[in-house]
């Protein structure tokens, strides 16, 4: 799998998760009733995830290039 689709399922991995946990802890402490508050609550948990995607990006990018510069060690060595 190439390099730059493993760290786009990764980012939307992240995103799809964060998005959830956010909604499902929002869900728990404010009701929601109608249809706009249902809309609110799924736009504004979308929100938190892209943020939170964005601020980890730097990160696992790092770290996805790590283990394929480690993989491509391994196969150079044999």
């Amino acid at each position: 799998m190439k390099k730059r689709n493993v760290k786009t399922v990764v980012g939307l991995v992240i995103g799809y998760c964060t998005s959830a946990a956010t909604q499902q802890a929002l869900q728990n402490l404010v009701p929601v009733e109608t249809g706009p508050q249902k809309a609110i609550l799924m736009i504004g948990s979308f929100g938190v995830g892209l943020v939170a995607t964005g601020a980890v990006r730097t990160q696992t990018d790092e770290i996805i290039d790590d283990i394929y510069l480690a993989i491509q060690q391994i196969n150079d060595a044999r």
